[in-house]
């Protein structure tokens, strides 16, 4: 959220898991405005911090979901908050309305006929008069809203799916989607399931994975040692080699044995258990590096916080 105060020009700001809003001045790239905290609903007594800048005459500020810098197109390729700081900047000169159309073009033209697989929303904000100004003359609407007939819509199941089979005593399982802690439990089950049965091997296909949250990747640090990791992204591999998992894996490029898949039934599990589930997987995070533990310690201890006052 964000409120500005119109006559001083004064902006109170702050996150709850949405991207970092960017702020355009007048003759300088956008800027990154810090704005952290837990996504709404993750922990019983969450902790926000409130930020402040300072609005100027001409100064934008776009604020928008991940629906936006995330957009893929059909290589696979992220629109990301860089390219939308540098439409910014290039449109400074331009109304709010003008700008907020260039944007819009900008992802239209990125995704093409590609599926969206989020929201897309953002919100342009600017101040056009110094402190004292004031402007009687109401600005233009400035609100547009696609139906989702009018866009190319994701399938109806939206998310991530797990999919399993078994080939020559191997288990296979495969992500597709956008993989997040929603799907962490019957990925989870599946792994001990396969060990339970004596799986020879265990193959974690992500040749369709998307992307992987902290969570999942947190799961895949605690099986390590016995999955096989099947040709992932760029992204997935660079993620994987930032957190410090990448040196523990078995990662390979090509997928694997083909076997009969099916879909999975999601794992239910009750508030704490997934409560559980989460923080188990970011405390493997912790344990692989000091650069680990500053990004993800305060989502620990909000989480171990959550469970001791849960008794």
């Amino acid at each position: 959220y964000a409120v500005a105060d119109g006559a001083t020009g004064t902006l109170l700001y702050g996150g709850a898991g949405h991207p970092r809003p960017i702020l355009t001045r007048a003759g300088q790239p956008g800027e990154s405005l810090r704005a952290e905290g837990p996504a709404l609903g993750m922990e019983r007594q969450p902790v926000f911090h409130t930020v402040s800048a300072q609005l100027n005459a001409g100064d934008s500020l776009l604020l928008f979901s991940d629906g936006i810098s995330e957009a893929r197109n059909r290589a696979g390729e992220e629109l990301s908050a860089s390219r939308l700081a540098r439409v910014c900047a290039c449109g400074r000169i331009l109304p709010l309305r003008e700008l907020g159309e260039r944007l819009e073009r900008e992802l239209l033209v990125h995704r093409q006929d590609a599926p969206a697989s989020d929201d897309a929303t953002f919100l342009l904000m600017g101040r056009t008069a110094p402190a004292g100004a004031r402007e009687d003359q109401p600005a233009p609407p400035a609100v547009r809203i696609l139906n989702p007939g009018e866009v190319h819509a994701a399938a109806p199941d939206g998310g991530a799916i797990v999919e399993s089979g078994w080939v020559n005593g191997a288990c296979v399982i495969r992500i597709a989607g956008r993989a997040t802690w929603q799907v962490g439990a019957t990925l989870r089950a599946r792994v001990r399931q396969a060990d339970e049965q004596g799986a020879a091997a265990i193959y974690l296909d992500l040749k369709d994975c998307e992307s992987l949250d902290s969570t999942l990747l947190g799961l895949i640090n605690q099986f390590a040692s016995r999955v096989v990791l099947c040709a992932p992204s760029d992204k997935a591999v660079r993620s994987l080699r930032e957190l410090g998992i990448l040196p523990r894996a078995t990662v390979v490029s090509h997928p694997p044995p083909e076997a009969v898949l099916a879909r999975d039934t999601p794992a239910e599990l009750d508030k704490e258990e997934k409560a559980e589930m989460i923080l188990a997987a970011h405390e493997s995070l912790l344990r692989l590096s000091e650069e680990n533990v500053k990004k993800f310690g305060a989502v620990v201890e909000a989480l171990r916080r959550d469970q001791a006052a849960r008794g």
